[in-house]
């Protein structure tokens, strides 16, 4: 009778337990995903027809060559739907024009804000990112007398497409259209306006 009466009080209590920590058990079955996130970036940026105008004395658009540029990137979550962060962007820029081409190298620092749905291992992100863009040139065939100056100015792009992450490991694929206008030397300014693709992997920590 003893036996049973004590097999009896330590159900009641296991099942007290139970019934009194569901938030416990749920907590434990629970997966956070990490705050934040950094690694590279590689983009592409194919080939664009009239996407490049160079301001007097060129006063002239140009179509865009093919290239390929490196970046970092660095993103925190703010909420469990959105992210915000930094971005900066190397690139080289070939513009080729009726009578010859002009080429320069681009880097631009940004910030990045992403809508990031849903909360979980796969989802689809959309967002903006603006940047403090630079354009040195580097050539320009045929040889002009003109000196071309380092230009500056903003730039603003939309960012949307699809993210996974495995483990720690962060993977993404985004399409970002973008316009920059920089100026401030010679020529007048230059507008660049073209999509590009972004290949993002970083590490979530």
């Amino acid at each position: 009778m003893v036996h049973l009466h004590h097999t009896s009080v330590t159900l009641a209590a296991f099942l007290l337990s139970y019934m009194a920590t569901p938030g416990a058990r749920a907590a434990e079955n629970h997966v956070e995903y990490p705050n934040l996130v950094g690694g590279v970036l590689g983009m592409v940026v194919p080939v664009s027809e009239k996407s490049v105008y160079v301001d007097s004395p060129v006063g002239l658009w140009g179509d865009r060559s093919t290239t390929w540029s490196l970046g970092a990137f660095y993103l925190r979550k703010l909420t469990s739907s959105l992210r915000l962060g930094t971005v900066l962007e190397m690139e080289s820029v070939t513009a080729k024009f009726h009578e010859g081409q002009a080429s320069g190298r681009r880097t631009a620092l940004g910030v990045t804000w992403l809508g990031h749905y849903p909360d979980g291992p796969l989802s689809m992100e959309l967002g903006g990112v603006t940047y403090l863009g630079f354009l040195k040139p580097s050539s320009v065939s045929p040889a002009s007398d003109t000196h071309w100056d380092t230009l500056k100015g903003i730039e603003f792009g939309i960012v949307v497409g699809p993210s996974v992450e495995i483990d720690h490991l962060h993977f993404a694929i985004h399409w970002e259209p973008l316009f920059s206008w920089l100026s401030g030397g010679t020529p007048d300014g230059v507008t660049l306006t073209d999509p590009r693709i972004r290949l993002k992997v970083g590490y979530a920590f």
